[in-house]
């Protein structure tokens, strides 16, 4: 028995298109996944630059108290 071409034209077309949204599907999961590590990254950076800055901040205000504390002991 002969298939009728249309319809094997049309199971090939089904299988490619069944390929193409696989593939699509499977390139969304690697940006995804991207994206993902690079949000990781970027509050990885973002923490090691909040610690520095504290780290800034508290040698300021240590600078300042001491500052503050030379001061009046040459006030008296």
């Amino acid at each position: 028995m002969q298939k009728n071409p249309d319809l094997e034209r049309l199971e090939i077309a089904l299988v490619q298109l069944g390929f193409a949204l696989e593939q699509q599907e499977i390139q969304c999961e690697a940006e995804r996944t991207e994206q993902k590590k690079m949000k990781q990254a970027l509050l990885a950076r973002i923490d090691a630059l909040e610690a520095r800055l504290r780290g800034i901040l508290d040698m300021d205000a240590e600078t300042a108290g001491l500052a503050a504390s030379s001061e009046a002991e040459e006030e008296r």
